[in-house]
């Protein structure tokens, strides 16, 4: 009997859950992890068409403008050989604005 076949007598059958009572526990904890990955893997691809097309949509037109627009264009960041430099003496700090600032203070930072 397959995990789909099983699936659908534990929602459709009456009778599934009278042979549940006897069935070995280790059969009960198979079953519940068939489950429970079929349904994991049905929501990851489901999630995935619907947020990843999202997800590139708002990396390739948003973010610039958002990170333009909290950064000062005076800062110059650049990456040699694994390291990070700055054109400012260090440490620099960037102010928050908004949402960044209310959302650090909620968390305590």
């Amino acid at each position: 009997m397959t995990i789909f076949e099983t699936f659908k007598k534990s929602i459709y059958n009456p009778a599934f859950y009278q042979t549940v009572a006897v069935e070995p526990l280790g059969n009960i904890f198979r079953y519940y992890l068939k489950v429970t990955f079929v349904l994991s893997v049905m929501m990851t691809i489901g999630l995935g068409l619907l947020l990843v097309p999202a997800g590139i949509s708002f990396i390739k037109d948003r973010a610039p403008d958002m990170v333009k627009s909290y950064y000062p264009a005076e800062l110059v960041v650049t990456i040699e050989n694994g390291e990070v430099a700055i054109n400012m003496p260090e440490p620099y700090i960037i102010s928050g604005k908004g949402d960044i600032l209310v959302a650090l203070k909620k968390e305590g930072l």
